[in-house]
């Protein structure tokens, strides 16, 4: 009697040519075409784009195609553009560009970088990087810093803000701290709101978290008002504003332009993998203190390392 094949030597020989014929096949789309689209402004506010530009042409699994768009440009011609290019994904930078999700259609991904999103871009299915920084940054540095801490304060507008505030909450609770939040609705109720959590906050366990770009924050008026009163206080107050260290604020931090180019690249080629189709938090940051502040809390210079910070203020002459 003639014997038979066993079927499992079979079967493997069948996967493990199926296996080199999808790996050819992998390997020939891993090298993704992304095309770039930001605003050519002039200098030097042009170059916290190309900084970006720069990280992600480092990514070399990537092709990348680059468009400084004049502001003269229309949708339509980049939709041309677009379309002549044919790119796998698209990443469109700055703020100018967020409203373009509906006239910029096509067969790619369109991610979203260098800028503000509120709650209203998560419910209409934005994907990217906000220029926002990852609250669980500020939160470990604080808790460096500032170790006696176990309350944070956060002022904010939920319709801007809501989100970053709901992601706050979740790395609070991981790190043992606890997320104080009063959501406000313009800048009279901010006032009050800011006074009267400074002035119950003498306490060295209790900080106040300022938020960027929140309609319910003046920088003109009512930023220095709240950090006077945190000064005569001595309330910890740090910020995701990095401008807000200079004028007091204790840390804050800047983005890392070409980790976040880098970053925005990665974003892209996990959507086309079907994965983190989602706004994030930028996670990619340089920090920034204030020393004056620092000593004037009487924190210790053993959670104060100068080596930690990129920037520090007061700067010396």
């Amino acid at each position: 009697m003639q014997k038979r094949k066993p079927v499992h030597k079979t079967l493997l020989i069948i996967l493990i040519a199926f296996s080199a014929l999808a790996g050819d096949v992998l390997s020939a789309k891993a090298n993704y075409h992304i095309a770039v689209i930001y605003p050519d402004v002039r200098k030097p506010f042009n170059t916290f784009f190309e900084n970006i530009t720069e990280g992600m042409k480092l990514r070399q699994e990537s092709n990348i195609t680059i468009w400084p768009v004049p502001k003269t440009e229309s949708p339509e011609a980049m939709s041309t553009w677009l379309q002549n290019t044919k790119p796998d994904a698209v990443i469109l930078l700055g703020t100018e560009f967020k409203q373009f999700n509906k006239q910029l259609k096509g067969p790619f991904k369109l991610i979203y970088g260098a800028s503000f999103f509120s709650r209203n871009h998560f419910e209409q299915g934005k994907a990217g990087i906000s220029i926002t920084p990852e609250p669980s940054i500020l939160f470990k540095r604080l808790k460096k810093m500032a170790p006696q801490v176990t309350e944070i304060n956060v002022v904010y507008h939920e319709l801007t803000n809501g989100w970053l505030i709901d992601s706050a909450q979740v790395v609070a609770k991981e790190l043992n701290l606890k997320l104080n939040k009063h959501p406000v609705e313009n800048i009279k109720q901010a006032a009050l709101t800011y006074k009267q959590i400074i002035e119950n906050s003498s306490s060295p366990t209790k900080a106040l978290w300022l938020l960027q770009h929140d309609p319910t924050l003046d920088e003109k008026s009512l930023l220095p008002r709240i950090l006077a009163d945190a000064w005569e206080h001595e309330t910890i107050v740090f910020s995701s504003n990095p401008r807000h260290v200079k004028r007091g604020a204790l840390f804050s931090s800047l983005p890392d332009n070409k980790q976040l180019g880098k970053d925005l690249v990665q974003k892209a080629i996990d959507i086309l993998h079907g994965k983190n189709n989602n706004l994030e938090p930028m996670r990619s940051t340089l920090m920034v203190a204030n020393k004056r502040t620092a000593k004037h809390l009487s924190l210790s210079a053993d959670y104060f390392s100068e080596d930690d910070f990129t920037v520090i203020y007061p700067r010396e002459k």
